[in-house]
């Protein structure tokens, strides 16, 4: 996938120094209303395939969104090897 570049994406890149900042930064800060979900949103943002919600590295599945803590999103986004301009498109 690629994104043009612009301030947004400029700025998200000055304010972190590689993905797994960002993805801890959103670990810590991310409101968990969102957060919860933040796996189903990414995968349709990127209109990725949604059997990469089930991988085997991750002990949680759709159907079990409520049992979902902070960690277990924290290794999927760590896990899925997205680049910072992927993050970033996906957005906060």
């Amino acid at each position: 996938m690629k994104l043009r570049s612009g301030k947004i994406t400029e700025t998200y890149k000055n304010e972190y120094k590689n993905v797994e900042e960002l993805i801890e930064d959103y670990y810590k800060n991310y409101p968990n209303k969102y957060y919860l979900n933040y796996p189903e949103f990414t995968i349709n943002k990127l209109s990725l395939d949604e059997k990469l919600l089930y991988r085997r590295d991750t002990p949680w599945g759709l159907n079990l969104k409520k049992k979902r803590t902070r960690e277990d999103i924290r290794n999927w986004m760590s896990n899925l090897n997205l680049t910072m301009n992927s993050w970033i498109y996906v957005g906060w």
